[in-house]
């Protein structure tokens, strides 16, 4: 019965699957956090010069400066 137990390998391929899920989950986990890393960077570059890159708009009533 234990020669018959340990020469069974109808379990193995379920672990195997489970570890290549993991992996790809943890690669994936991974990729995600370092593009959203990188995104939120370039964001607050963009919402930085965001300002400067823009004039403001002018408001109906505001007097302007040219005629």
């Amino acid at each position: 019965m234990l020669k018959s137990f340990i020469a069974n390998e109808s379990g193995s391929a379920a672990v195997e699957y489970g570890l290549i899920i993991a992996l790809v989950a943890a690669v994936s986990i991974a990729t995600i956090k370092s593009v959203g890393t990188h995104l939120a960077t370039h964001w607050t570059r963009i919402d930085s010069n965001l300002p400067t890159a823009v004039p403001a708009p002018v408001t109906a009533g505001a007097s302007s400066t040219t005629p």
